[in-house]
């Protein structure tokens, strides 16, 4: 791929700040795996795994996000609750993960 001078510095601020919000977004993916109970070495691993296999398939099918989202999730799941996904969202995306989690564990529970 050849980029065009005059958007050179475009392409290095998605290069550069895009790495840094990406790692921000791995942090915070992370740090949920770990609040829902996950330690810290394989919250990163399958942190690391989830936005390794998005990258991938955006470079193979070179289809626009959104259409893969909407092939890997539902119309009321935390993606689209979370929309726009900012750091506090994801954060809020595992408060309800944690709290669906729980409630299933109870219905479970009281089922048994």
């Amino acid at each position: 791929m050849v980029i065009p001078e005059d958007l050179m510095s475009a392409a290095t601020v998605i290069g550069a700040c895009g790495v840094a919000f990406a790692l921000r977004f791995m942090r915070a993916m992370s740090q949920g795996g770990i609040e829902i109970g996950f330690n810290s070495d394989v919250s990163q691993i399958i942190t690391a795994q989830t936005v390794k296999g998005a990258a991938r398939l955006m470079l193979e099918t070179r289809n626009h996000p959104e259409s893969e989202i909407d092939k890997v999730t539902t119309p009321l799941s935390l993606i689209h609750i979370s929309e726009p996904t900012r750091l506090l969202s994801i954060s809020y995306a595992v408060f309800c993960l944690k709290k669906k989690i729980y409630t299933v564990r109870r219905k479970v529970f009281v089922a048994l």
